[in-house]
């Protein structure tokens, strides 16, 4: 969920990046790491339980990208805060 409709409608392939192509390869990058992270995950969870689980059974993580308007957006404008401000005592 992010409240820049442009970064939602690249990430979601709605559009195409153009000013922002580097930040957006590496969020894609980034992306596909977790995807491959999580498919790691899944293949050693299954090996570990051969007898219980369903080997054709292909779990994908799917992510989702939601614009949510700017106005209706407290929850990450509270979480940025806190990163920020984290970020800034770190450096004191």
């Amino acid at each position: 969920r992010g409240d820049c409709k442009t970064v939602i409608d690249q990430l979601t392939s709605r559009s195409v990046p153009r000013k922002m192509e580097t930040k957006y390869n590496l969020a894609m990058d980034r992306i596909k790491s977790l995807k491959d992270m999580y498919a790691d995950h899944q293949q050693r969870t299954m090996c570990e339980n051969l007898d219980t689980a369903d080997a054709s059974v292909s779990h994908e993580l799917s992510l989702c990208f939601e614009h949510v308007p700017r106005g209706n957006n407290n929850f990450c404008d509270a979480l940025c805060k806190l990163v920020i401000n984290q970020k800034q005592s770190e450096i004191v």
